[in-house]
């Protein structure tokens, strides 16, 4: 997340709005496909945090090791990137992050699912990953416009992480 010029937005919490839930899909009817942020330039160390398993209402933690937790000062020169994670062990689920956030006095609630990512009409989806089959695409902000390159599937995504 960046900021426009002369301007500091706090992000006060990000949490996970479930669109849709539907059975799981066959191992022959679907693939995993992992989406890999390309940064927002520079060298960002991302903030990490997970959702618990199949709850109803899915809770974003901060991973093991993660020194920080919310609120988040974004600047001009101090971009933050998050990564997600949410495990799904049961059921098909569709979701978008939901950015609750403060600008110059005004408070906002906002969908994270921008047009350019192709989400808007359709959310992330979290199903289970055992027997998919699976592709990682990298998002190359740097080019113009940006792109999506493939890329090497990251196992370590799919792991539970380990609670404190």
């Amino acid at each position: 997340m960046q900021a426009k010029p002369g301007h500091t937005v706090v992000i006060h919490d990000i949490r996970v709005k479930i669109l849709r839930r539907a059975a799981p899909p066959t191992p022959d009817a679907a693939t995993v496909v992992q989406l890999q942020s390309g940064g927002c330039g520079g060298n960002i160390e991302p903030h990490h945090f997970h959702a618990s398993r199949d709850d109803p209402v899915p809770r974003l933690a901060p991973d093991r090791g993660e020194t920080t937790t919310f609120p988040y000062s974004v600047s001009e020169g101090d971009p933050q990137e998050f990564d997600l994670t949410l495990l799904s062990y049961h059921c098909d689920r569709t979701w978008v992050p939901e950015i609750v956030w403060s600008v110059d006095g005004r408070v906002g609630v906002t969908d994270y699912s921008p047009q350019s990512y192709q989400v808007a009409q359709t959310g992330f989806h979290t199903v289970p990953s055992g027997g998919y089959p699976r592709v990682a695409w990298l998002l190359d902000a740097e080019s113009s416009p940006p792109r999506w390159l493939p890329a090497r599937f990251d196992d370590d995504a799919l792991r539970v992480p380990d609670p404190d």
